[in-house]
């Protein structure tokens, strides 16, 4: 499957946002502790877990460390819509790292997972965003 342009970007930069980190796809195969299933592109490591792009579906989720086979969550519809949240989240991180108070905003917090869920493709992302916003 081809990985989306900003993606392979991230990749080749070794690209964090919050507990994400954006590995090669072989470099994702080799960290993780289980074998990746042959339908799943991977993208990145949250984690412990497995960021991967089901080929089927085109669906991105996380792969559970504890079986390799087992979805632990879906992040996003597809790649597309995974950037697009992923550069709110970013956004996000990056203004809480300038200004202490809107870092302790829990309405701020809200407001950007709500946002990266909407981006992402709607409710069923919403696991996905909250443990990497924490609210």
């Amino acid at each position: 499957m081809e990985i989306h342009e900003q993606i392979r970007e991230w990749q080749e930069s070794v690209h964090e946002i919050g507990m994400l980190q954006f590995l090669k796809p072989e470099v994702v195969r080799e960290k993780f502790i289980q074998s990746i299933p042959e339908n799943m592109t991977a993208l990145a490591l949250c984690e412990s877990e497995a960021v991967c792009v089901d080929a089927g579906s085109a669906e991105v989720v996380l792969l559970e460390h504890e079986t390799g086979s087992t979805i632990s969550c879906a992040a996003a519809q597809n790649q597309d819509s995974l950037v697009a949240s992923l550069r709110v989240l970013e956004s996000h991180f990056n203004r809480c790292v300038e200004d202490p108070d809107y870092c302790e905003s829990e309405n701020e917090a809200i407001k950007t997972k709500s946002r990266c869920v909407d981006l992402a493709g709607g409710e069923k992302f919403l696991g996905f965003f909250t443990s990497l916003v924490g609210y």
